[in-house]
């Protein structure tokens, strides 16, 4: 059977790396990047993957949420050095 990130849970990766940066959700969660880009693409993961993706949240959403959702250090913004 395959395990599907729910679609609310795929919002809240959302908001967290545009927050708190890829980097720190991945680290957070404990699965590899190719395995965050599937479940953030809505396709199967392995059981594994989508229980630490679920297990994971919860702390993922206290980081979240103790930074804010207007965290400036997650903006992709280009350098401002005069190019």
């Amino acid at each position: 059977m395959p395990h599907v990130v729910p679609g609310d849970v795929v919002q809240l990766l959302h908001q967290a790396i545009e927050a708190l940066g890829e980097r720190r959700v991945l680290d957070s969660l404990g699965v590899s990047r190719l395995s965050l880009a599937r479940a953030l693409a809505g396709l199967p993961v392995r059981r594994g993957t989508h229980a630490l993706v679920l297990s994971g949240l919860s702390a993922l959403q206290s980081e979240f949420e103790r930074t804010g959702s207007s965290s400036s250090e997650a903006t992709h913004e280009p350098p401002k050095d005069g190019r």
